[in-house]
């Protein structure tokens, strides 16, 4: 297939890279998905810095918030979130939620190995 000659130029000038990079977690892509990620006060900062400034930010008490984002479901996300620890988890949707939880399976010591 030959693309026309100017189709490059209009696909970069609709292409919003900030957008893009906010959904991507290290160079590893994967299918995109709107995730819940409830999370303590004190991870504002941690959620603007990842997702931007105007990222929404719904108060659910007074000690907790959730996010709705947009992003590249993969390893490296779910590895971020872990890394985040008890102060942040993913609520949704059920099959993230499931990939997190195989995830976690499979990275947890045995109890042998305690």
């Amino acid at each position: 297939m030959v693309l026309p000659t100017n189709f490059m130029p209009l696909f970069f000038k609709s292409f919003d890279m900030a957008a893009y990079a906010r959904k991507m977690f290290g160079m590893y892509g994967g299918k995109e998905e709107w995730v819940r990620i409830e999370c303590d006060n004190s991870f504002a900062g941690v959620m603007i810095d990842r997702f931007g400034k105007n990222v929404s930010m719904i108060r659910l008490d007074d000690k907790r918030f959730v996010v709705n984002v947009e992003v590249a479901v993969s390893r490296q996300f779910l590895a971020w979130i872990i890394s985040l620890g008890e102060g942040v988890t993913l609520v949704g949707p059920d099959n993230v939620v499931e990939m997190m939880n195989i995830c976690l399976l499979y990275t947890s010591p045995s109890p042998r190995d305690v």
